[in-house]
């Protein structure tokens, strides 16, 4: 069982920000061609607004051994890293969205640190508005069709600050009505003195083994007779298991 924490609690002060700032730049330069009306400017954000997500995600990392995340996320080195097959996880080729329909608002995705590609998939959803304005007899309509692809955008997007983290996420965007609409679990937790709602994906339905290798953190003192029995004794066996080469005291 993995939890899917509130995107909006994370440790990037800026998290589903970063789009609007690279959307903002993107639209001015995209714009000099005027396509976009003032109204039509106006309808674009107003549709932005009213389709931002509600995200929850799980996240990773492909680097598996790396000191700032030992010391942030693992005890300050003295715990572990658990290696987990990309295979666990749903894969799709589209972001998640909200949705009446569960499958669609669940999706393993890789985060986006990079302006440039930023940039280039901002400039490829206008180029895509463009041609529906040139379409179509409503541009309202239109507008809030096509714009509606930022908000998933926004749930992929770090501070180029983070890239070292080099982060995957499982990100959910559950439909919040009654019922709410999620193949998840929702639950609720007391902490720092604040209610937190997080979602719970289950591993125990995968049918390969999801786990591949486990690190031992560059401060860990488990040894490796201890978590090979620790392991065999819950099912998992021929784990490798591989000593952190950082020398972190």
């Amino acid at each position: 069982m993995v939890r899917l924490s509130d995107v909006s609690q994370m440790n990037d002060s800026h998290e589903n920000l970063w789009l609007d700032i690279a959307l903002k730049g993107c639209m001015e330069e995209f714009n000099k061609d005027k396509i976009f009306s003032l109204e039509d400017e106006a309808h674009v954000w107003a549709a932005y607004e009213a389709n931002k997500l509600s995200s929850f995600a799980f996240c990773m990392t492909e680097a598996k051994d790396l000191l700032s995340q030992w010391r942030g996320y693992a005890n300050d080195g003295s715990g572990v890293a658990i290696g987990i097959s990309k295979n666990a996880f749903p894969v799709s080729n589209y972001l998640p969205c909200r949705s009446v329909v569960p499958e669609h608002t669940l999706s393993l995705r890789q985060v986006v640190y990079d302006n440039v590609e930023r940039r280039k998939e901002l400039q490829g959803v206008l180029l895509g508005i463009q041609e529906k304005l040139m379409s179509s007899n409503d541009r309202v309509i239109a507008l809030w069709s096509e714009f509606s692809k930022f908000s998933s955008l926004a749930t992929i997007y770090k501070n180029s600050a983070f890239a070292e983290e080099k982060e995957w996420r499982l990100l959910h965007t559950p439909y919040f009505e009654y019922p709410i609409a999620s193949p998840l679990t929702m639950r609720q937790i007391v902490m720092d003195d604040r209610i937190k709602t997080f979602f719970e994906y289950s591993l125990s339905s995968v049918e390969e083994n999801f786990l591949i290798e486990i690190w031992l953190g560059p401060k860990c003192q488990i040894s490796d007779f201890d978590l090979k029995m620790f392991l065999n004794f819950n099912g998992y066996r021929d784990i490798k298991i591989y000593k952190s080469e950082a020398t972190y005291r």
